[in-house]
C-alpha cells in the first residue's frame, strides 16, 4: 500500500482556511445569536444584517467599508452601523 501523506505545505494551508471558516462561522454565529436581537432600531442595521441586506459576505462589507464605498456610523469604538435607507441608495446607484 502506497503512502498518501499530504506534504507539509498543503497541510498548512488547509489548516489555516479551516481555522480562518470556523473563526467567521463562530463570529457569525455569535453575533446572531447574542447581539443582533439587542440591536431593534429599524433604521441602522449592524454589520452581520449589512451584509446579509446586501447579500454579501461580512469580509466584502468591511473591504468595502475600508476603500470608502458605503457608508457607515460608529456606535462605540469598534461597532458599526449601517442606514437601511443608505443602503438602499447604495443598492439602486449599483444598478444605475
Amino acid at each position: 500500500m502506497e503512502n498518501n501523506k499530504i506534504p507539509i505545505q498543503v497541510y498548512s494551508q488547509l489548516k489555516l482556511i479551516v481555522r480562518d471558516a470556523v473563526k467567521e462561522a463562530f463570529e457569525q454565529f455569535y453575533n446572531v445569536s447574542f447581539i443582533e436581537p439587542a440591536l431593534n432600531n429599524e433604521d441602522f442595521l449592524s454589520a452581520v444584517q449589512a451584509s446579509k441586506y446586501l447579500k454579501i459576505s461580512i469580509n466584502t462589507l468591511y473591504s468595502k467599508v475600508e476603500k470608502g464605498k458605503l457608508p457607515f456610523y460608529r456606535s462605540g469604538q469598534r461597532r458599526l452601523l449601517f442606514s437601511r435607507k443608505e443602503l438602499l441608495e447604495y443598492i439602486n446607484n449599483r444598478k444605475g
